[in-house]
């Protein structure tokens, strides 16, 4: 939009966005000239999505723990969303991404989650079901040119087209992870793969992380009950035992990566990733992320931050127990204190523009930290933990597996800023704060904070009286959560409007602090 164009009332109106502006084509700038490029970035790793998952006994209460980011670009609204259970008629099918049609279940398991939208298609890549199943998208990845040459992926121009990761499919029919494993298995077997990535199906009793290498080649392993693992967009998944009770494969994973000289049993065991991943000559920002996770979690074991990402051991034992927060603050992590702290705690400027990738971006479009508990009914134990838009200027609220409703402003939005949706307030919040980050970001972190200490206070009197309504009748503690969930969610995105009124102000307080310090005003007040 060109600016000059505007009314002078709208000027008068809007005049944080002419700033807001400038400062954005100072960013750019400054990406330009750093030490990498986006095109490079994006070569050299993949920026895209965080994953961490963490097995009962890591954790402080025998929860089962996985958090995500959603780090693409920052304009596909984030809607959360409930899907009914549905009993199917006999003969009714199901269809997959690729068209090919499966004998639908006799009923479609209820769950909850949340769907991307830049159009009016919807992207879904998280949730849990009415059984506390829960999927977790995890991380795109980048394979070697060698191995996407000799099996490359199923897309739509395929002879025989594979198909997406059936997020949807393993909650509608999976009772446990194990079930939902055994799915994806059939599934990935029969029909073959259009995409790569890594992915996560659990329960309140155990994770099992999956890796896909090719159109035909991927692996699974069940996460150590004792330990976490974080993913980046890197293949992080070394030796495998396909035939082990805790480990699934492609049936000629080990015989295809030999006939195909991605591997050489003469080196020792077999590693998908050495086999299949990417190698680099040097270690990408992106791939940092592994060494920050670990030196927070288990600083002991930790490695040096430039280490090649191939070097850095899948599962760790942390030094502490993890909690549903320490995932949160990890989130929100933008390596402060540490030696790869380039703002000095935001004293030197804003930590989304540096050249280094952190755990938090601004261009995130959701995070979430699922909490599984096996002591609990599915519709309390089970809970979604969203804060929609990059997590260091938004709040996690608690969305229980057993809410039947979600309010309007919380499933409205697309790619398109909308005043009438939850997810562009947040990303408004954070285009704001990007203003003047040092300035701002305090604040902000306050309010959620106080927000987020009232809602983890409340917790266990929330469950403790949906537990007693749930043992009269499930439907009495469904209608609870569920006012109890939304209330919360309206509360902070009321919160967040006010917010942006007393940012915009403040922006423009600060703007105009930055003009008193120019030269042309100094003229002004002395042209002699």
């Amino acid at each position: 939009m060109n600016i000059t164009t505007i009314p002078v009332a709208d000027r008068r109106k809007n005049g944080f966005l002419i700033f807001l502006v400038s400062v954005a084509a100072t960013a750019a700038a400054f990406l330009n000239s750093s030490a990498w490029s986006e095109e490079s970035y994006r070569r050299d790793g993949q920026p895209e999505c965080t994953m961490i998952l963490v097995g009962k006994q890591a954790t402080v209460d025998g929860s089962v723990l996985m958090s995500y980011s959603n780090d693409w670009d920052g304009k596909g609204a984030s809607h959360v969303i409930f899907v009914p259970r549905v009993q199917h008629k006999p003969g009714d099918v199901s269809k997959l991404s690729n068209g090919a049609e499966i004998p639908q279940a006799d009923i479609s398991y209820s769950y909850i989650g949340n769907e991307l939208y830049w159009t009016d298609h919807a992207t879904f890549e998280n949730g849990i079901n009415e059984h506390q199943v829960a999927i977790c998208f995890g991380t795109a990845v980048q394979v070697s040119p060698k191995a996407e040459e000799v099996d490359p992926l199923l897309g739509e121009k395929a002879q025989k087209p594979g198909i997406l990761i059936p997020w949807r499919l393993v909650l509608e029919r999976a009772k446990t992870a194990k079930e939902g494993v055994d799915l994806v298995e059939r599934l990935f077997n029969q029909y073959g793969l259009a995409e790569d990535g890594s992915f996560a199906i659990a329960d309140p009793n155990e994770i099992w992380v999956f890796q896909i290498g090719g159109g035909h080649h991927w692996a699974a392993i069940r996460v150590p009950d004792n330990c976490y693992v974080i993913y980046d967009n890197t293949f992080r998944m070394g030796e495998v035992e396909c035939g082990a009770a805790d480990s699934r494969c492609s049936p000629d994973l080990v015989q295809f990566s030999i006939k195909n000289k991605l591997y050489d049993p003469a080196s020792g065991p077999f590693s998908f990733k050495k086999a299949w991943g990417r190698v680099y000559t040097k270690t990408p920002p992106a791939d940092r992320r592994i060494w920050r996770v670990q030196s927070i979690l288990s600083p002991r074991s930790s490695l040096p931050p430039d280490t090649p990402y191939f070097e850095f051991p899948l599962f760790l034992e942390p030094e502490n127990k993890i909690s549903k927060d320490t995932l949160m603050s990890i989130m929100r992590d933008h390596y402060e204190g540490s030696p790869l702290d380039l703002t000095d705690n935001y004293k030197t400027g804003n930590p989304h523009f540096t050249a280094e990738r952190t755990l938090c971006v601004t261009r995130t479009q959701y995070s979430v930290v699922t909490q599984l508990r096996s002591w609990l009914p599915a519709e309390i134990g089970g809970v979604y933990w969203l804060a929609l838009a990059n997590p260091d200027i938004s709040v996690y609220v608690p969305w229980y597996q057993g809410i039947t409703e979600t309010p309007p402003p919380f499933r409205s939005g697309m790619g398109r800023s909308d005043q009438e949706s939850a997810y562009w307030a947040f990303k408004r919040i954070g285009v704001l704060v990007n203003a003047f980050y040092g300035d701002l970001i305090t604040q902000v972190r306050s309010t959620w904070r106080s927000f987020e200490n009232d809602v983890s206070a409340q917790q266990e009197s929330v469950e403790k009286t949906a537990l007693e309504l749930s043992r009269k009748d499930p439907a009495l503690a469904r209608s609870y959560l569920t006012t109890h969930s939304n209330a919360l969610a309206l509360n902070a995105y009321q919160t967040a409007q006010t917010m942006i009124k007393d940012l915009e102000t403040r922006c423009v307080e600060l703007q105009n602090r930055q003009i008193e310090k120019s030269s042309w005003v100094g003229w002004a007040k002395d042209p002699e």
